[in-house]
């Protein structure tokens, strides 16, 4: 079976295709991934470093303390994830010439 391949013209071959302006909806879960992985090291990895810590100095409080400060770090870095985000301005469809603000003018 042979197939026939057709000539596109110059407008098929030249003609832009706008991305679309949603996100594939696995580029959104893995962005999530990403930031609920990085929100579960902060939390983690300190206490880590202190469990690391009071077995090289024969202490006992760092990894306490270390998972305290995770924990707080690592909820603060999650609120500020999740905070909803001002919708985005028009752009340089909306602005406005001020040059003459800029300049003093009139």
């Amino acid at each position: 079976m042979i197939r026939q391949m057709r000539l596109r013209t110059f407008r098929e071959l030249t003609t832009y295709v706008r991305p679309s302006p949603q996100p594939h909806p696995m580029a959104l879960a893995m962005e999530w991934v990403a930031k609920i992985t990085t929100v579960g090291l902060e939390m983690v990895l300190p206490g880590v470093g202190g469990h690391y810590l009071d077995a090289r100095l024969g202490t006992q409080y760092w990894t306490l303390v270390g998972f305290g400060v995770g924990m707080v770090v690592g909820f603060w870095h999650l609120m500020q994830m999740t905070k909803l985000k001002p919708p985005p301005s028009g752009g340089d469809a909306k602005r406005q010439d001020n040059s003459s603000e800029r300049t003093g003018g009139e």
